[in-house]
């Protein structure tokens, strides 16, 4: 079972933990962070690098130390 928050664009389904535990979760990121995304997608933040979108690597996993 995947047990992640209730993200619109999330790409693992979560129907298992629904079904099975009963999982229920209540928040979606891209709501949560709307202004801040809004705004790297509009380049409301001109003096970051082009297609980067925080402060930190996308994508989750870290890849130090390797």
């Amino acid at each position: 079972c995947y047990a992640v928050s209730n993200n619109t664009r999330r790409f693992w389904s979560i129907a298992n933990a629904r079904r099975v535990l009963g999982y229920d979760p209540q928040d979606d990121s891209e709501v949560i962070n709307a202004a801040e995304i809004r705004a790297a997608l509009t380049d409301a933040g001109a003096d970051s690098s082009p297609g980067r979108l925080g402060p930190g690597r996308a994508g989750g996993a870290s890849t130090r130390g390797r």
